[in-house]
């Protein structure tokens, strides 16, 4: 149990254990990490109260013990996704519905390391949306995927944007495309 942190190495045909934090109330970690600005690691956990954070100054061997990030029932026990845009800012794209339901999947930037966010573009407000991912093509768009009822539907979908659009809450660019399905296991009921 813990939020263990693997180096590949032989491109990725062997990975090493490196080093694992440790959160209070984890039930499955689901974690990510970014390098700050100041060369440290800074791993967000998935935790049942919310999110916790912790440091490594240490290429990840060494771990601070895991304190809260982000506490409440819009977050807890959610995954979220985290990456680090062409800009430097992070991106943080997380459950922010009123309650402990997965809904309001929405999208934060942060100028700081992750200290403020700002904007919140609002990628699906249903309630079923859940686990998302993304990556940045080399033009600036970001893209990212989650699945909406899995245990129904089995919807996967995608939201289209750009930075632009996240930090200002709203779509401000013509780039924005949200609820895009890519696959459904079942057809609607």
């Amino acid at each position: 149990r813990g939020a263990n942190v693997f180096r590949p190495s032989d491109h990725g045909q062997t990975f090493t254990t490196v080093g694992q934090a440790h959160a209070p109330q984890t039930r499955v970690d689901e974690h990510m990490i970014v390098e700050r600005r100041d060369g440290s690691l800074w791993m967000l956990i998935r935790t049942t109260w919310g999110m916790a954070q912790s440091v490594s100054t240490d290429g990840g061997r060494t771990w601070t013990p895991g304190t809260a990030f982000l506490e409440g029932a819009n977050v807890a026990n959610k995954r979220f996704f985290l990456r680090r845009l062409q800009s430097g800012a992070l991106l943080l794209v997380r459950n922010n519905g009123p309650s402990e339901k997965r809904s309001h999947l929405t999208a934060f930037v942060s100028d700081d390391d992750g200290a403020t966010w700002q904007g919140g573009l609002l990628l699906e407000e249903r309630l079923g949306a859940a686990y998302p991912d993304g990556t940045q093509a080399p033009d600036g768009t970001i893209y990212v995927v989650h699945d909406f009822v899995r245990a129904g539907e089995g919807v996967v979908r995608l939201a289209v944007f750009r930075e632009e659009d996240a930090r200002a809450g709203r779509p401000v660019t013509p780039h924005v495309r949200l609820n895009a399905e890519i696959s459904r296991l079942r057809p609607p009921k």
